[in-house]
């Protein structure tokens, strides 16, 4: 009776060491269970829009971008003149049913001046005063914006297009093997598994001066009374602590597809703003993570040129997705090392069921 006990004893030892280490790592796999279908929805649906609803969404959301880069130049003057300063005559005004008038979003200030002409936002309007401003590559304002976890939310994010779940985008990490949803709103329920949009910051479409905002969570911890011995649930932006400069992160958006370069990687104490550098020709996304000590981790990324993103995310799969025979053997050595344990202990309790009257 007290060898089974204490080969009982041994086992909940050995049972409950096993299950302190595995379960930080069978929370976060199950977190990504469940982001599994919603990532592939928004993918699905994504697909399936009409080019010109797409079109018209992108083109919305990157004239709201402009006018947030508007209103940080102080003065606006000749901002109608075209590129170049001499005003070019075009064979046909553009017409209110041709280019309809960007909708202003809920809680956003009317246009600025430079944007509310007569004939509306018009695709070449916008086009024209991007180029306008691009030409210089001097800083312009910092984006100053409220802390996401706690921001409330400005009605812009309603221009991006958003599937049933609530989610607007994908996030994905190659060096860290990380892809999440990205959702328009900082609920807890999507804070828990994913990220969100940074109310306040650029909407993540891209376009000259822009720097979007993305947040989420740096580890969750586990519920209820297994918080308390240190275990922890899914991991979400945790490792993003491993992001060096030059690493690669790529947003999806509707159809398409944003790479960014890593320029710039910090970690401090919470604030209740964060400053978001702008610069007329470049296109910024920051990654926010709030650490489990109450911190924040920031990634900052710069948009690689398309034409040059292509190789470059070849080189980052090559040097960070391991070949077959590294999955098989990084997924079976914890098998077989299992296996041998069983049948080590089912030898040994053959040996003392079968042993002969004079064997110890």
């Amino acid at each position: 009776m007290k060898k089974f006990l204490g080969r009982l004893l041994l086992f909940l030892i050995v049972a409950a060491g096993a299950g302190y280490l595995l379960f930080p790592v069978v929370s976060d796999q199950y977190a990504q269970y469940q982001n599994a279908p919603r990532i592939r929805y928004y993918r699905q649906r994504a697909a399936s829009l009409a080019p010109a609803t797409e079109a018209e969404t992108t083109e919305k959301s990157k004239a709201w971008n402009l006018d947030q880069l508007l209103e940080s130049i102080p003065t606006a003057e000749n901002a109608d003149a075209p590129p170049g300063g001499a005003e070019e005559e075009q064979d046909e005004e553009p017409t209110e049913e041709d280019h309809p008038p960007a909708e202003t979003p809920a809680g956003k200030n009317p246009w600025s001046s430079l944007m509310a002409t007569e004939e509306g936002i018009t695709p070449d309007r916008v086009a024209q005063l991007i180029t306008l401003y691009s030409q210089a590559d001097e800083p312009i304002g910092d984006l100053i914006v409220q802390d996401p976890f706690s921001a409330e939310d400005t009605g812009a994010v309603s221009l991006l297009y958003a599937d049933g779940n609530g989610v607007i985008g994908i996030l994905e990490i190659p060096k860290i093997g990380l892809t999440l949803p990205v959702y328009r709103s900082n609920s807890q329920k999507n804070s828990e598994t994913g990220l969100f949009y940074g109310p306040g910051s650029s909407l993540p479409v891209g376009g000259a001066g822009s720097h979007a905002l993305l947040a989420g969570s740096g580890g969750q911890m586990a519920p209820g009374a297994l918080a308390d011995i240190g275990l922890t649930g899914a991991k979400v932006l945790k490792d993003m602590d491993r992001l060096a400069a030059g690493d690669l992160f790529i947003f999806t958006v509707m159809n398409q597809t944003l790479v960014y370069q890593v320029d710039q990687v910090s970690a401090g104490p919470a604030a209740d703003t964060i400053a978001l550098e702008r610069n007329r020709s470049d296109e910024r996304m920051t990654l926010v993570s709030a650490t489990l000590d109450g911190g924040r981790m920031t990634v900052r990324g710069k948009r690689l040129n398309p034409d040059s993103s292509g190789d470059v995310l070849e080189r980052e799969n090559a040097a960070f997705m391991p070949p077959d025979w590294v999955n098989i053997l990084a997924i079976g050595s914890p098998v077989m090392a299992f296996g041998l344990l069983v049948m080590f202990i089912v030898e040994r309790v053959k040996r003392r069921r079968y042993r002969l009257p004079n064997e110890k």
